[in-house]
């Protein structure tokens, strides 16, 4: 497993903004599809544990986990949360006897491979009757030709590493067979800025590390794309023109 956009402490500040904004809405669909008390929980792929803190508030629970494949990420949310339990664990390759009454995951599968193998893993961790929330990204819809420019660059990007980003559009193939408690497309409008403020790290940082972004974009393409980014960031317009498509999808037992 290896998460596109990095483990650093800009990436943390990154993933910290945009659990600003899911959270609540994640918190919420969660809430609103519980229908029995939650003993045990674990956020997959919990990065530096916003989610995590959100996921326990919302089930409630007693016991609950954060797993990650960064000691960086994992020693970030030991600090932040001293209360919540967190380890060292590739989702992807995650055997163990324990189970589980919750599981979530979000922005998580866009970075993995074999998620039929994956989804039928992570089933196995549930107790009778348990549940698997996911929350990913189906597409995102925008006529803004930076933001354009951009999430083209990222799939190219996360196509180089086997993955999708708009993973949400081939889940329904992957979950075939699996007991389905839920499975619908979310529509959620985001401020210009606020997008911009998710993309603009990516071009200061792992854009300038990634092969296939430095022979598809040249120098002045890329500074472009980060200059027009920081400008809308920085303007803080309330205009929204760009909607993120979210899948979510409920498995049981």
């Amino acid at each position: 497993m290896r998460y596109t956009f990095g483990y650093t402490e800009t990436a943390a500040e990154r993933v910290r903004s945009i659990a600003e904004f899911f959270n609540p809405l994640a918190y919420e669909f969660i809430q609103k599809n519980i229908n029995r008390p939650v003993t045990s929980a674990t956020d997959l792929g919990c990065g530096p544990g916003f989610t995590t803190r959100m996921l326990a508030s919302a089930t409630q629970v007693g016991e609950i986990i954060g797993m990650d494949i960064s000691d960086y990420f994992i020693e970030i949310a030991r600090i932040l949360y001293p209360e919540l339990k967190f380890i060292k664990q590739d989702v992807a390759q995650w055997n163990s006897d324990d189970k589980y009454d919750v599981l979530y995951c979000r922005f998580l599968l866009s970075h993995l491979i074999n998620l039929d193998q994956i989804l039928r893993n992570w089933i196995k961790h549930l107790n009778p009757g348990g549940l698997i929330f996911i929350d990913e990204l189906e597409d995102i819809y925008t006529d803004v030709p930076v933001f354009r420019r951009y999430l083209d660059m990222n799939n190219v990007l996360i196509k180089s590493h086997g993955a999708e980003l708009f993973v949400g559009k081939i889940l329904d193939k992957s979950i075939s067979g699996s007991e389905i408690n839920l499975n619908r497309s979310d529509r959620i409008p985001v401020y210009d800025w606020q997008a911009a403020g998710w993309f603009y790290p990516n071009t200061t940082s792992i854009w300038n590390l990634e092969e296939v972004v430095l022979k598809s974009l040249n120098v002045n393409q890329r500074r472009q794309i980060s200059d027009e980014l920081l400008d809308i960031y920085n303007n803080k317009s309330n205009q929204s023109n760009i909607t993120w498509k979210m899948k979510r999808i409920i498995l049981t037992t």
